[in-house]
């Protein structure tokens, strides 16, 4: 393994740490990209110590630790509840016009619905977090469509101006929560201070839970222009480390954490942090095996076996893999997946 992916996965930690708690984990990470609920949730388990089970996971929401929004990229993520301030502060203006001006005119909104759209919603909220459904029928009664996906870019929209996330978490006959319901961001915790050079403490952020990485990785992840990203990454040069290739490591020992025994492999989810959230993945997936893994034409990203910080296989949560290297028994195959088993038990 290369030293460039053994600092990977000490940085997501998928190597000999962990997070000391879910909050730790997701604190040291920033945002942990969760599209897909199940996945985010997992992400979370597998760099914290003990690993904890899904309803583990759903009572960290539950219990106002976790929220899931859109900070980056118009994409949902997990953050920490005391991060949402500052995330939102620091990618507000770049994904709130990019998430709103290209749609307006296609789903047939006026300007002042996204004000109405706020307006029915605090309302509707003011009572306590309601599921999707919900708020689109309290959208309905008031006169704003929320069909044809107005709905859901309207939310989108108000949660990306700080109005609502999602949080609490319904419970599935699974045992784990697949939905969660939208709460007001009135209902956050005491937030973390957004810092003066809020765009340099972002990419710092960035490189504890990822590094090394490039301003230009930084760029793709966070939304930022290229120049935003490398003036970002100026304003920390006497912190970090550079390697041959530009790729930049924070100098310090992370907080939160503690020692785990490591593991041959790792089982990661789809959307993965891990091989997503670089713009150059070629380290850590062959290009032969880039097809299989994503982003596919209509933009997923499937989840992976990791060993020795490249992707060796594929795998579903019906416990099928595909994989890439022919030296991966049956044997290793079926531990591998048992840790989703034991996850979702």
């Amino acid at each position: 393994m290369t030293d460039v992916l053994q600092q990977r996965l000490a940085s997501h930690l998928l190597g000999r740490v962990r997070g000391a708690t879910l909050l730790d984990t997701a604190r040291h990470m920033m945002a942990t990209q969760a599209q897909e609920l199940w996945g985010g949730k997992f992400a979370l388990s597998v760099r914290t110590a003990g690993a904890p089970s899904a309803r583990e996971v759903d009572a960290a929401f539950d219990r106002g630790e976790l929220v899931r929004t859109w900070p980056f990229r118009g994409t949902l993520h997990i953050l920490a509840a005391t991060d949402v301030e500052f995330a939102l502060t620091v990618a507000r203006d770049r994904v709130v016009s990019r998430a709103t001006e290209p749609h307006r005119r296609r789903l047939g909104l006026a300007a002042d619905d996204y004000g109405r759209a706020e307006r029915i919603v605090r309302k509707a909220l003011a009572s306590g977090p309601l599921s999707r459904s919900e708020v689109f029928d309290a959208m309905a009664a008031s006169g704003l469509d929320p069909a044809g996906n107005r709905g859901t870019h309207l939310i989108v929209a108000i949660a990306l101006r700080g109005v609502v996330h999602w949080g609490p978490t319904v419970l599935h006959a699974s045992g784990s929560a697949s939905q969660q319901l939208l709460r007001l961001n009135d209902d956050l915790p005491a937030q973390a201070p957004v810092p003066q050079q809020c765009n340099a403490e972002m990419y710092r952020r960035y490189l504890r839970g990822h590094g090394p990485a490039t301003p230009e990785d930084f760029a793709w992840w966070s939304g930022f222009t290229l120049t935003q990203a490398r003036a970002a990454a100026a304003e920390i040069a006497g912190e970090v480390d550079l390697d041959g290739e530009g790729r930049q490591s924070l100098r310090e020992t992370p907080g939160g954490v503690v020692p785990v025994a490591a593991e041959p492999e790792q089982l990661l989810p789809s959307f993965d942090e891990y091989f997503l959230s670089y713009r150059d993945r070629a380290l850590t997936c062959a290009p032969e095996f880039v097809s299989a893994v994503g982003p596919t034409k209509n933009g997923m990203v499937a989840p992976i076996l990791v060993r020795d910080g490249v992707i060796i296989a594929t795998w579903k949560r019906d416990g099928t893999m595909v994989p890439f290297d022919e030296s991966l028994s049956a044997a290793e195959r079926e531990a591998a997946l048992a840790r989703y088993r034991a996850h979702i038990a």
